[in-house]
């Protein structure tokens, strides 16, 4: 099987926002190298959530919460980071 359904092999995160971006899809991730590629290098981004502190058990319905609850700031390029006790919101 391909990398994610997409790649054979992991593109790296530049190529991953980027094509998230062109498909107008919001990338959820763990890794905070994409917060720091939207803000600090200015990427640009469909919509990003990093998700820090969950077990793997929370994950699926803590997706669905925040694409419930901020679909709106999402499909606006917001960026979330989101831990089981706090949920962080920077608008574009």
């Amino acid at each position: 099987m391909d990398w994610c359904g997409l790649w054979e092999q992991d593109p790296g995160d530049v190529q991953i926002l980027s094509t998230a971006f062109s498909e107008k899809r919001i990338l959820f991730t763990m890794d905070k190298d994409f917060g720091e590629l939207a803000i600090l290098q200015g990427l640009p981004h469909a919509g990003l959530v990093r998700l820090q502190g969950f077990a793997s058990g929370e994950l699926a319905q803590t997706i669905h919460t925040i694409l419930v609850r901020h679909k709106t700031d999402l499909t606006q390029g917001a960026l979330i980071v989101a831990t089981p006790k706090k949920l962080r919101i920077r608008s574009k």
